[in-house]
């Protein structure tokens, strides 16, 4: 197989470099790429010189690449393009624009696979392109030299084009089609796992709830005994221990909150971090407790954990993502 000669439009160098080690790193591909950093930059490289294939960052552009899109057909209008999009930015609802886009990359979710699965795809379409180009010139040929007396051939090899071209046709919806249902199944996925993330969250809120309604249980007690018995006012002793026994349950309602506060305002937090394993189990162990350990032990299955923990340096990691991960543990 030819050689596919390939221009990556691009202002993000990121996505630059992604795109060359997909292609150093295949052994299936051979596509020889060149990037411009700007719009105008890469059309210039696009008339200065012939390529087989656009790659095309469309993220930078406010109206999604339409304009872009638009001129480049206008300008090369038999060369393929691959549209890298944002995951926000609506599919070109323009016909002649959906019609001739080869296919759509969402850019937050590119996987090497993906990049690599398409380009391939692409690569095929270019030799079904030029072998069809070869047997129209055989047909040609065949046509000028020998007439009437080839006219079985020449049928024979218009019908082989027209099947090639239908195949291509075939080919390159059912890639757009299958594109469109991967962002479907992922956008899916994701919605897969905040539904988890959330139920997570509401069997810990409950249990806490519960846990905290434990704790308002002897400041209500408490409280009831010093309205209906009006004595207990004036023995200072036993006022002073029914004082202390509501602070201290007061205190532990607070401390609950604190803890369960903590935890969701981590929780919010999904970048990377230096974080302190030790104290994240801990705090998570503490804030699902009321789930784990009271329901369980009501069951007569009762749990214990120990949180013995050797020390252990600092690691750099998504504060949510691994509470998420201890969450689905515990409970």
């Amino acid at each position: 197989m030819a050689t596919v000669q390939a221009l990556l439009i691009a202002e993000d160098a990121t996505f630059v470099d992604f795109a060359s080690s997909v292609l150093s790193d295949s052994r299936r591909l051979r596509v020889s790429l060149d990037s411009a950093d700007s719009i105008r930059g890469g059309i210039a490289d696009l008339s200065a010189r012939a390529y087989d294939l656009l790659i095309l960052d469309c993220t930078s552009d406010g109206d999604g690449g339409r304009s872009t899109l638009r001129e480049i057909y206008q300008e090369h209008p038999t060369l393929p393009v691959i549209a890298v999009v944002r995951e926000d930015q609506a599919y070109p609802d323009d016909d002649e624009i959906r019609a001739r886009l080869r296919s759509r990359l969402v850019k937050e979710h590119c996987k090497p696979e993906d990049l690599e699965r398409t380009l391939h795809y692409e690569a095929e379409q270019l030799r079904m392109r030029r072998e069809v180009s070869r047997y129209r010139e055989q047909l040609d040929a065949l046509a000028q030299d020998s007439g009437g007396d080839r006219a079985d051939t020449n049928q024979h090899l218009h019908a082989e084009i027209l099947e090639r071209e239908r195949t291509e046709q075939e080919l390159r919806e059912a890639n757009m089609r299958l594109s469109e249902t991967l962002t479907e199944l992922k956008a899916t996925e994701r919605k897969l796992i905040q539904n988890e993330r959330l139920n997570a969250l509401g069997q810990m809120a409950s249990g806490m709830m519960h846990d905290f309604n434990n704790a308002l249980v002897p400041i209500l007690g408490y409280s009831d005994m010093l309205v209906e018995n009006e004595n207990l006012m004036e023995d200072r002793d036993e006022m002073r221990k029914i004082l202390e026994a509501i602070r201290e349950a007061s205190q532990k309602a607070a401390t609950k909150i604190s803890r369960l506060r903590d935890f969701y305002r981590r929780s919010s937090d999904g970048d990377f971090c230096q974080l302190q394993l030790n104290d994240l189990i801990r705090t998570t162990v503490e804030a699902t407790q009321p789930k784990w350990r009271e329901e369980m032990a009501a069951r007569g299955a009762p749990i214990q954990i120990n949180l013995g923990l050797e020390a252990v340096p600092h690691v750099l990691g998504s504060v949510k993502d691994i509470e998420e991960v201890l969450v689905n543990i515990l409970l």
